[in-house]
């Protein structure tokens, strides 16, 4: 695959962007803490090359990413309520919230019984998250 690098204010980089993720590919894009290197949470494989492109150990899990307080579901089982009340509070931004992992997860996101969670506070990032993101 080929490096790409698109303006973030082009009208078709989201949509190129969007494309390289479903064909398993990474993606670097800003959030509101730092830039980002990024795969699709479910893909194994893609979330696997992240270690690699990064050279980063397989003991520091990958965060998730989220779009919306409705998909931490999806992130894990149990839901606790201070972990509610926290991203009601503080997403989207800097918060990243630590839960029990989702059995579907795949072990490459984390190797522990907990996943890393954030719904950053960026437009770029959102979009790559699949929907525009209405939290206040």
């Amino acid at each position: 695959m080929k490096t790409e690098i698109l303006p973030a204010q082009d009208p078709g980089t989201l949509a190129r962007a969007l494309a390289v993720l479903r064909h398993g590919g990474l993606v670097a894009f800003p959030t509101d803490t730092v830039y980002g290197v990024g795969a699709l949470a479910f893909n194994g494989a893609a979330v696997g090359s992240i270690y690699i492109a990064k050279n980063r150990p397989v003991e520091k899990a990958i965060p998730v990413l989220i779009g919306a307080l409705i998909d931490l579901a999806k992130v894990t089982l149990e839901v606790p309520a201070v972990a509610v009340q926290l991203a009601a509070r503080f997403w989207p931004g800097p918060l990243t919230l630590v839960v029990s992992k989702h059995p579907d997860l795949p072990e490459t996101v984390s190797a522990t019984a907990t996943v890393g969670v954030r719904a950053p506070d960026h437009v770029v990032a959102q979009g790559l998250l699949w929907r525009p993101v209405q939290w206040r």
